[in-house]
């Protein structure tokens, strides 16, 4: 695996438990990220974490769970990010709009986060951007 996209690919095809949007696979496209290996692995632990929700093993809180496998986990998006940036967390998932909030970080010589939704019927977490950060009072 050589790139970001690559992973994020991968993971479509590979994942059961998780859904990546079109946007996602366009930020991983569009964001330089050495490290692919680390994204493949840090989507294979969210798919773990996802199919253990599914099977009712975890609750509605996944934090713990993604935290215990190593995933610096960050429940949702901040307030202001909310209110000043809502345009760049929003995406569409099964004709419905919805607000990703939920995601992963990693930090470093390069950055990435991997924004998410969590589909809470169905018990699926749908990515909906790789790569860079998105709007707060950070960026």
């Amino acid at each position: 695996m050589q790139t970001l996209l690559d992973a994020v690919l991968l993971a479509k095809h590979r994942l059961d438990h998780l859904v990546i949007l079109p946007e996602a696979e366009r930020s991983a496209r569009g964001w330089q990220y050495d490290r692919a290996d680390l994204v493949w692995a840090d989507l294979v632990k969210l798919d773990s974490v996802a199919a253990d929700w599914a099977a009712g093993r975890l609750g509605e809180d996944l934090t713990a769970a993604a935290r215990a496998r190593g995933l610096d986990w960050v429940r949702d998006i901040s307030e202001n990010a909310r209110q000043k940036f809502v345009a760049d967390y929003r995406r569409r998932y099964e004709g419905a709009p919805i607000l990703l909030g939920p995601h992963l970080r990693r930090a470093g010589r390069q950055i990435l986060r991997i924004y998410c939704y969590l589909d809470r019927d169905r018990h699926r977490i749908v990515i909906g951007h790789v790569g860079g950060h998105l709007g707060d009072s950070t960026v």
